[in-house]
């Protein structure tokens, strides 16, 4: 709490809780902001800030990451516990989910044993799904049974959103003038909190555990297969039309440009450079990257909405266990589809140690969202037809699973690592996914945040190459790398692209169509089949194509997912296998292919 010269006060409230608990939703109704959130454990593993106002007074509101314990072993656990530990905030709000009571109000009274029982409110959030199973809570008894304030909500429709709000700044103001004195201690037996908990109207086997008869264990994984290649499907039929059709449009409007710049007086060397080098780039990456996201982004977000997640989870447990890594690294692992560099940060999910290690060194096995629409082209283009590209979708997943697999099982021999440890994953209920909000928050968070950062990479990447090209400097360059990259399927200008994309795997397409097209140029954003045409003219062929898929999905990760990893190990050797292990993998299932491709 501080307070200045104009007495304006600023007090801090945490919220606190279980993962999965709808914390996030919570702190987005608070706040105003626009946080993501999703249906599986560990969604957050860094604290959120943001905040709100009640007369003169500011209320800092930060987002801490999910808990069973105040002192457990995962490094979100722990910076939690160290948080709330260090009384660092003026109120605790403990969210806890109406469906799964019992542990929720087990955090709450453990944080009562840090803080002041008039310091904490106990927010039972998703009473909505609750009252949607047949699940009642009494509230006015849990507050007496408990000795704390007891705030119901359901934060996804703003339901008891204004009476957090209200319980927070009185709470703060009464601590403001000294705090008074609580009768009750936040203490009461657990067999009767339990009983209370599990006050249930309807059925105790509810549809979420029929689902789970059929979803969990091995007749889950062809089912979850199944909805993969239906999103892959949709994509792929989606992905050409929408790429087309932006083709068109850019192809009308980068004439109408060079004949503005040319009317406007500026010379050839300056007008080559803007549209046949900057914006030629940023017109391909928008044509050909926009689709796929567009369409894919907010399929995956309705399944993460739905609750499957955390089942796929479940179910890849004993495989990752039998590998030597941790069953919550295919979690990570789904955060890294969108990008490394969070899967890495997720990373700190994993209690142990050892088995966090190989998770975020193996990461970035996982085809990010900068990696995605270079994929879903190349099927598309070599592979033909929707149904042969989900084939190579799955395909492409099996190398990115399997990959990840035996490198961790690599790692673990190496390192003389023991079996893997068991965990405990809280499977939340199944919820019915909301379609609009999928959309939207694909859009906003996944979408429109990537392409922007593809742009940002792809105007100057534009430039330099049209720069490199024009002075000769390139073709020396490809011409160095051609050894190489023959002998593992690929050539010198893939190699290039790869290197040059250091900084943002968006663009390594464009830096090889820069490189292929004959006046190093591109005219215009190029269409799939005109994509086609300057690929194949560069001497590519399927398994060319295969190649390049399998080294995008093995290679050294980007700029900022390699600064993520020295981040989270502090270790220069561990940065350095990180990237040396996926581009070593990449290497040699490239010339494994490229061989067989000879007798076939």
């Amino acid at each position: 709490m501080k307070s200045g010269a104009s007495r304006k006060i600023v007090f801090t409230a945490a919220l606190a809780g279980n993962p999965n608990v709808g914390k996030s939703t919570v702190f987005n109704r608070l706040t105003g902001r626009s946080a993501h959130t999703g249906n599986w454990a560990g969604k957050t593993v860094v604290s959120a800030v943001g905040g709100f106002k009640r007369g003169n007074a500011c209320f800092t509101v930060v987002d801490l990451p999910g808990a069973y314990s105040l002192r457990g072993k995962s490094a979100d656990e722990a910076a939690a516990g160290g948080f709330i530990i260090r009384r660092e905030a003026d109120v605790i709000v403990a969210v806890a989910d109406a469906g799964s009571l019992t542990r929720g109000v087990k955090f709450a009274l453990e944080v009562a044993s840090v803080y002041d029982p008039s310091e904490i409110i106990l927010c039972v959030n998703l009473l909505d799904e609750a009252r949607a199973r047949g699940i009642e809570t009494n509230l006015p008894k849990l507050s007496e049974m408990t000795g704390l304030t007891v705030i119901g909500a359901s934060a996804a429709n703003g339901e008891g959103i204004d009476e957090l709000r209200e319980a927070i700044a009185r709470k703060c103001a009464e601590k403001e003038r000294g705090g008074r004195e609580r009768s009750l201690a936040a203490t009461a037996d657990p067999a009767r909190i339990k009983k209370l908990c599990q006050t249930v109207r309807g059925k105790p086997d509810g549809l979420d555990r029929k689902i789970d008869k059929i979803i969990l264990g091995v007749r889950g994984i062809p089912i979850m297969a199944a909805l993969f290649g239906l999103i892959l499907w949709i994509t792929a039929s989606g992905a050409n039309l929408l790429s087309e059709g932006l083709t068109w449009v850019f192809a009308a409007a980068l004439p109408a440009v060079r004949g503005l710049l040319e009317a406007a007086g500026a010379g050839a060397d300056l007008t080559g450079f803007l549209c046949d080098g900057v914006l030629a780039v940023v017109c391909w990456v928008v044509s050909v990257m926009l689709p796929p996201m567009a369409i894919f982004f907010p399929l995956f977000t309705l399944l993460e909405d739905a609750g499957l997640l955390p089942r796929l989870a479940f179910n890849l447990d004993g495989v990752f266990k039998k590998a030597g890594a941790h069953g919550k690294q295919a979690l990570t692992m789904c955060m890294g589809l969108g990008c490394n560099a969070a899967g890495v940060t997720a990373c700190r999910i994993i209690d142990s140690g050892g088995e966090r290690r190989k998770a975020v060194l193996t990461n970035v096995f996982t085809p990010c969202n900068g990696r995605f629409p270079l994929l879903t082209a190349l099927t598309l283009i070599f592979f033909g037809g929707a149904a042969r590209s989900v084939a190579a979708g799955f395909l492409a997943a099996a190398v990115s699973v399997g990959s990840t697999l035996l490198a961790c099982k690599l790692i673990s021999l190496a390192s003389r690592e023991k079996g893997a440890s068991d965990f405990t994953l809280a499977l939340p209920p199944y919820r019915r996914p909301r379609v609009l909000r999928a959309v939207a928050e694909s859009a906003r968070d996944k979408t429109a945040r990537v392409l922007l950062r593809a742009v940002v990479a792809a105007a100057p990447a534009g430039a330099l190459i049209w720069t490199l090209r024009r002075t000769g400097a390139l073709d020396g360059f490809t011409a160095f790398l051609e050894p190489a990259g023959a002998a593992i399927g690929l050539d010198g200008v893939i190699l290039a692209a790869f290197l040059l994309a250091f900084p943002a795997n968006e663009i390594v397409l464009p830096v090889m169509l820069m490189c292929y097209s004959g006046a190093g140029v591109l005219r215009e954003a190029p269409g799939l089949s005109e994509l086609s045409d300057i690929l194949r003219r560069g001497g590519w062929s399927a398994p060319t194509a295969a190649c390049v898929m399998i080294f995008s999905i093995c290679h050294f990760p980007c700029a900022a997912t390699l600064a993520t990893i020295f981040k989270e190990t502090g270790s220069v050797k561990s940065t350095l296998l990180a990237a040396v292990l996926p581009t070593a993998f990449g290497a040699g299932l490239c010339a494994i292919v490229n061989f067989a491709a000879r007798f076939v």
